[in-house]
């Protein structure tokens, strides 16, 4: 693909004949075992705590993105994978190897996925595909795939993602914009998850490229 092709949710019971039963006790028991549930709330509790601690799948549309570069993003409710934009930086100085055609120059979004503790019921697979650029006019821009050596000394080039259970897995994505333009959204859309389309804004300060040790 030429590269400039690549931009476009109880009741007490008294019982009969038990007359060693002292009513006047009822109420003292009744207060103990009152205590007792509240300092073992038991297995109904555990329940409600682990469902309110399984978070929704984050709501970013590109129409009205809600997140921004450095903020993350739950995936999917069953499988709770998240994922980062950590950083979107442009321009990148080339490298001896890598030029970017005449009239574009290299950008790049560095991102991370985490892989839940129960994900080896659904694994986490994505690849750099699925994180594209929106322009300022509309334009879309993909992946450069060829790139081999990271643009301005970032590293690694992010080849895919697949990050064991409970573990990270975290890299650059590398991109050829024109020369000028910025990103407005970094956006992570892939045709194997559940996920709608996920959007981060990129903010005014993020545009720059950042120094060695920032």
């Amino acid at each position: 693909m030429n590269r400039r092709d690549r931009i476009r949710t109880p009741e007490s019971r008294r019982y009969k004949g038990t007359p060693y039963v002292h009513l006047g006790l009822v109420p003292i028991v009744l207060l103990l075992a009152s205590v007792l549930m509240a300092c073992d709330p038991g297995p109904v509790n555990e329940v409600g705590a682990e469902a309110e601690a399984a978070k929704k799948p984050t709501h970013s549309p590109v129409e009205s993105p809600r997140l921004v570069v450095g903020d993350t993003a739950i995936l999917e409710e069953s499988s709770q994978t998240e994922l980062t934009v950590y950083s979107y930086e442009s321009p990148l100085t080339p490298t001896e190897s890598e030029e970017p055609e005449p009239g574009f120059e290299f950008s790049a979004a560095e991102v991370e996925g985490c892989a839940s503790s129960t994900s080896f019921r659904d694994p986490m697979i994505i690849t750099p595909n699925a994180f594209s650029l929106r322009l300022a006019d509309g334009g879309t821009v993909l992946p450069e795939e060829s790139v081999e050596e990271a643009p301005g000394g970032r590293k690694p080039v992010l080849r895919s993602m697949d990050p064991s259970p409970g573990e990270c897995e975290r890299g650059y994505v590398i991109y050829e914009t024109p020369k000028g333009e910025s990103a407005e959204l970094v956006v992570f859309e892939d045709s194997l998850t559940e996920t709608q389309a996920i959007a981060w804004k990129v903010q005014d300060a993020q545009r720059g490229e950042k120094t060695s040790g920032s």
